[in-house]
């Protein structure tokens, strides 16, 4: 179930996803390290397969409804 994620390093990409845990990350205009990276996942299954579970373990965790509003009402209170 689920997608293994390759993105670029660029805004706030980098704190939404860890390299090689929750998905692969490369340099912004790195089109052979993008190129890289789905290789990779195509030829490692276990690879493709922890990424996605992971992704979809991590991300409802770190980016759910309540954990949004509890990050602004944080930033609010700091106001």
């Amino acid at each position: 179930k689920g997608l293994a994620i390759v993105t670029t390093r660029c805004d706030g990409i980098p704190e939404d996803f860890v390299e090689g845990e929750t998905g692969l990350l490369v340099d912004p205009g790195d089109s052979a390290g993008m190129a890289d990276s789905l290789e990779r996942l195509i030829n490692d299954n276990d690879l493709r397969r922890k990424l996605a579970q992971r992704v979809q373990e991590d991300y409802p965790k770190r980016f759910s409804f309540e954990q949004m509003k509890s990050g602004v009402q944080s930033v609010i209170a700091g106001l």
